[in-house]
């Protein structure tokens, strides 16, 4: 069976504001234990519309890195959208992808 990401994604890019005001603690709380530094690499793997990439460039600044990777299109092009090429983003099944060579 073949999944319509359009189709999928519509319900969660209707509700993406109220999710991320909804989910402002969670978000505090996992910046806070992952204490980023200027400079560092960052993976979010399943990382949606990009609030967690939004915050984890703020944290790892221009000498960092982040990277995004998500299953469904519609939800990546949201965070192309909101962060505007200062991310990698990839669109992919984390599970089933492979380390790079």
């Amino acid at each position: 069976m073949r999944l319509d990401w359009e189709d999928f994604a519509r319900p969660w890019l209707d509700v993406a504001d109220e999710l991320e005001v909804a989910h402002r603690p969670v978000l505090t709380a996992l910046m806070e234990a992952a204490r980023l530094e200027p400079g560092e690499h960052v993976l979010d793997v399943g990382c949606g519309t990009g609030p967690v990439l939004q915050a984890a460039l703020r944290a790892v600044g221009q000498g960092g890195r982040v990277t995004g990777i998500d299953i469904a299109p519609p939800l990546l092009a949201r965070a192309a959208e909101r962060l505007s090429g200062t991310v990698e983003l990839s669109n992919g099944d984390a599970g089933s992808m492979g380390p790079e060579p």
